[in-house]
């Protein structure tokens, strides 16, 4: 669905769409080692401290991606245990506390992998992920926006702003933050989803009501189906639409 972008942020977007054009980053992100080496026995039991934390770190991520998340936190605090200096293990830590909904545990944990790696930008961005999740949103801000200065070309550092932005009650910043993201991927329900909710806090309901019903056709299963469409029944009435 059509929309306009402020001309400021057509500026800067001139220069980086080629680039943006193929980006599709998303989750929480996980450190990998620098080589994922077959993980044996051996190496979990042998070796330097920091070579064997890398090894139960190797094996902790493929515990996570089946799903088996305390397990996972388990190999991870051996693995900082033998190598408290590993920032990777202490961020995946921080992303697997995240989902066990252990927060502030995990915002700690995001915390110190930062102290080790200053920077990092998918390190900012799980950071502000749990700051999201505490409701801390102006901290949440900070790293987003640093997490950007590391990436600017990841879509996903631009969304989770553009929510956090709508949260502290910045409709218009938000908006600008989520158009970058339709301008890459123009058929994420989601994104059209946040648009609306910017344009409503702005009460532009022409455009809040037609990104509303964008979201519904790309998706007529998604979970806020219910409230979208109060929300299009109550733009109709504001707008005298039958």
């Amino acid at each position: 669905m059509p929309f306009v972008v402020r001309f400021f942020v057509m500026t800067k977007i001139s220069s980086t769409i080629v680039l943006l054009s193929g980006l599709l980053a998303s989750s929480p992100a996980l450190a990998q080692p620098d080589k994922l080496a077959p993980v044996t026995e051996k190496s979990v039991a042998s070796g330097t401290p920091q070579e064997r934390a890398k090894a139960l770190n190797i094996q902790a991520i493929q515990l996570q991606a089946d799903g088996k998340l305390q397990d996972a936190a388990t190999l991870y605090r051996k693995a900082i245990r033998l190598y408290p200096e590993g920032s990777a293990s202490h961020n995946n830590l921080a992303v697997v506390l995240k989902d066990l909904n252990q927060i502030n545990e995990a915002e700690k944990e995001s915390q110190i992998a930062l102290k080790l790696k200053p920077g990092r930008g998918d390190y900012l961005f799980n950071l502000g992920l749990v700051q999201q999740r505490l409701g801390k949103n102006a901290e949440a801000e900070t790293s987003f926006r640093e997490a950007i200065k590391q990436d600017s070309m990841n879509v996903e550092n631009h969304f989770r702003l553009g929510q956090t932005l709508l949260a502290l009650q910045k409709p218009a910043d938000a908006e600008d933050e989520v158009k970058l993201c339709i301008l890459v991927k123009p058929n994420e329900p989601k994104y059209h989803k946040l648009l609306a909710d910017c344009l409503l806090q702005q009460t532009k309901h022409e455009g809040a009501l037609c990104e509303y019903r964008t979201t519904l056709d790309l998706n007529p299963q998604t979970p806020d189906a219910g409230d979208i469409k109060n929300k299009i029944d109550y733009l109709k009435q504001v707008l005298k639409l039958p």
